[in-house]
């Protein structure tokens, strides 16, 4: 008989060392991808808390803006009702009619103050 078994036996060889190179290929690849999932898994969770605090800063931001605004339509109003009686008893003194006008205006702007 010829010696056929030689062949097969250095195919086997040449399969294996393949399959080996194969392996290892695939091996590597599943570990970049594995390892490229755990730093997206990572970065999703460090970022959705980041991104919580941003909403969370621009609610207390705008409740900021907001107080602000009250506190100064409080003030101008405070300041109004006081120009108010102070024209008021500037009017009762002197019964002037610039004092009376003056009155007039400062309670026209109360009462826009006052409807807003």
């Amino acid at each position: 008989m010829l010696h056929l078994s030689r062949p097969v036996a250095g195919r086997r060889k040449l399969c294996s060392k393949f399959a080996r190179r194969i392996e290892l290929i695939v091996s590597l690849r599943a570990k970049l991808l594995l390892g490229l999932g755990l730093i997206l898994i990572f970065l999703v969770a460090l970022s959705s808390p980041a991104y919580r605090a941003v909403l969370v800063n621009r609610n207390a931001s705008d409740s900021a803006v907001h107080t602000e605004e009250v506190l100064e339509l409080a003030s101008d109003a405070a300041s109004t009702v006081s120009d108010v009686e102070l024209r008021y008893l500037q009017f009762l003194l002197t019964g002037s009619a610039d004092a009376l006008s003056a009155y007039q205006s400062d309670a026209e702007r109360m009462r826009r103050l006052s409807a807003s």
